[in-house]
């Protein structure tokens, strides 16, 4: 499965990555992008896919977010888009 990630930012932005096929490759597509597209002041969380489910929260620097719930919040996309 690929992973990709969604970074919500704080002016109600949203950006979509591509496809990669590990969560370092993930990474590094990340600081490519950011280092010129916007602060990091700005992110307000990454959420990283895997296939179509999530697989974490990050923050700003790409850390893991280990305090917000996975599973429930990837019960409620399931069922509000019925994937």
């Amino acid at each position: 499965m690929s992973y990709s990630y969604q970074i919500n930012l704080a002016s109600g932005t949203t950006v979509h990555s591509m496809d990669r096929k590990t969560i370092g490759a993930l990474k590094e597509a990340f600081i490519k992008m950011q280092s010129g597209s916007f602060a990091k002041s700005n992110i307000e969380e990454i959420i990283v896919y895997r296939g179509n489910k999530i697989h974490g929260f990050y923050d700003e620097n790409f850390k893991l977010n280990k305090s917000i719930p996975v599973d429930i919040n990837d019960i409620l996309l399931t069922q509000a888009f019925g994937l």
